[in-house]
């Protein structure tokens, strides 16, 4: 079993034993899948990761500190 927390800014680090296991490095793309109770990993290979960096790389605009607090209800 591998465990990890989930930091104040609600990240989590990956262990290396999972890394070293999915053969990911630094700056590599995962998808996070919900599946009922348990969460796939998976690394986007190739040409899947274009269309997510494009969606994240739009989304940015909406991350600075004055956005989070205007949307903090939502």
């Amino acid at each position: 079993m591998n465990l990890s927390v989930v930091s104040a800014k609600e990240q989590v680090t990956i262990p290396k034993a999972v890394l070293e296991a999915l053969g990911l490095k630094a700056g590599d793309l995962v998808s996070l899948e919900l599946e009922g109770a348990p969460v796939r990993l998976r690394l986007v290979s190739g040409g899947d990761q274009a269309y997510p960096q494009s969606l994240q790389s739009g989304l940015t605009e909406w991350a600075s500190e004055a956005d989070e607090a205007a949307f903090a209800d939502l």
